[in-house]
């Protein structure tokens, strides 16, 4: 597995993922770049029989978490891309709708959580994956889960009853 092959197949993952993360989109370039250099010198590292993208996560964990901790990257809404194979326009408004006020739920939540919130319920990860890309023991990524869990379903009721009210 090459650089270049890593790039090509999985720079539009990193994007999302970085977006997901919280990383403005005038810096997504810059946060993928960053991942894709400390990829590169880490390459000779991955073990090639356990799966990519956890250990793809956990560099574009790290690089969120460093954008923000300078400044240059603070956590906002932000809408993911949503797949091209959306042919139906109401469903996909709707869908960017669900998504939009999910990541805003996420907005406020830690690092640890919201990237636990993103590993599991977007990539499909397993707590025993999440746990060692984050390097917290797996009773702390289950209460983690179970909090940004907890957290988004309130956001989410609490945003229906407005819009109920509001309507």
């Amino acid at each position: 597995m090459t650089l270049a092959d890593l790039y090509e197949t999985q720079l539009d993952w990193v994007i999302a993922t970085l977006r997901r993360l919280g990383v403005r989109d005038a810096e997504l370039d810059d946060a993928a770049h960053e991942l894709f250099l400390v990829v590169h010198r880490k390459l000779h590292t991955y073990d090639v029989s356990r799966p990519l993208r956890p250990w793809l996560f956990g560099i574009a964990y790290r690089v969120a978490r460093d954008h923000f901790r300078r400044g240059s990257a603070r956590l906002r809404l932000v809408e993911a891309s949503l797949p091209a194979q959306a042919v139906d326009l109401e469903s996909q408004a709707g869908a960017r709708h669900q998504l939009a006020r999910i990541l805003r739920a996420l907005s406020s939540l830690d690092h640890e959580r919201r990237a636990t919130f993103v590993m599991y319920e977007f990539d499909g990860f397993t707590v025993p994956q999440i746990s060692k890309v984050l390097g917290c023991p797996p009773n702390t990524i289950y209460s983690h889960l179970r909090r940004a869990r907890k957290h988004v379903h309130a956001y989410l009721a609490s945003a229906e009853e407005s819009q109920h009210e509001h309507g």
